[in-house]
């Protein structure tokens, strides 16, 4: 007769074990004794025995539960179908550890080799950290939330490429910097008008097709990313960005009959990819 301390030790299990085995019904709990203790039988060691074996193979308890009481071809066909199981398993194993084995050698892992390449040359310009930071959170965004996922990066890495040209880069990225030197104070009127100016001249030589939304082909292929996008960064503008914001709506405003959704990577005035400044009738999205 065996205490539950030496059931556990010579089964080569727990006493925390045993009763969870008693709680899913796989070894049925004894009666107590006059003295207090539950004493078990060389035939429950037997079965706990059976248990663990079966534990230590990767079998489930309502699997086992079947077991206990069938023949052993049962435990055979069991063993088929767990090694089947396993052989699945070893499969995706094998192809996560070939992406884990590609991605070490990436610029980013979480990014496509482009975008992460597009973000360096952002950064090896002198591009502030924190818009690039905001920047990596976007093309993130697009990935998960894109239906046409090729198209919408397609798209935005001409955007980028184009802002990142050797004739434009210089300016691009003194704007970028100058937008994000506007912090929690309001800024000076003059600054922001000058940067907003600055700016949509840079929109309508670099990225026209930005400045009228209806010529944006993102608006029907991907409203719902541009709203996604556009509410990402009035979590992180500033209320001097707010102000900016709104100089350039208003600016662009008055360049044609819409700028609804306005979605160059600068146009969250901060060098965003296909992010919203917004409408003549909504404060633009300021960037973050």
């Amino acid at each position: 007769m065996l205490k539950i301390g030496e059931l556990a030790e010579l089964a080569g299990t727990t006493v925390k074990s045993v009763r969870y085995y008693h709680s899913c019904g796989l070894l049925d709990e004894p009666e107590r004794q006059h003295n207090g203790y539950r004493v078990y039988r060389v035939q429950d060691l037997v079965r706990l025995s059976r248990i663990r074996r079966m534990r230590a193979l990767g079998l489930p308890v309502a699997r086992i539960r079947d077991l206990l009481g069938g023949r052993p071809a049962d435990v055979h066909d069991a063993l088929d179908a767990l090694d089947d199981e396993l052989s699945d398993q070893m499969k995706v194993i094998e192809s996560r550890r070939a992406t884990i084995a590609s991605l070490r050698h990436s610029l980013d892992p979480e990014l496509p080799d482009q975008f992460a390449e597009v973000i360096a040359e952002y950064e090896a310009a002198g591009a502030p950290e924190n818009m690039m930071s905001q920047e990596r959170e976007r093309l993130i965004l697009a990935l998960t939330v894109a239906d046409d996922t090729e198209y919408v990066l397609s798209y935005f890495l001409g955007i980028h490429r184009r802002v990142l040209a050797d004739d434009n880069r210089t300016r691009g990225i003194g704007l970028i910097t100058r937008i994000a030197t506007l912090d929690d104070q309001e800024p000076d009127v003059n600054v922001v008008e000058a940067l907003a100016e600055d700016f949509c001249d840079f929109l309508k030589v670099v990225l026209p097709e930005q400045v009228d939304a209806d010529t944006s082909p993102l608006v029907e292929r991907a409203g719902r990313l541009l709203a996604l996008l556009e509410e990402h960064q009035s979590e992180h503008r500033s209320p001097g960005q707010e102000t900016f914001a709104r100089a350039v709506a208003a600016r662009l405003a008055s360049f044609g009959p819409s700028t609804d959704e306005i979605d160059s990577p600068l146009s969250k005035a901060e060098q965003r990819p296909a992010a919203g400044l917004g409408s003549r009738n909504r404060p633009p999205a300021a960037p973050s």
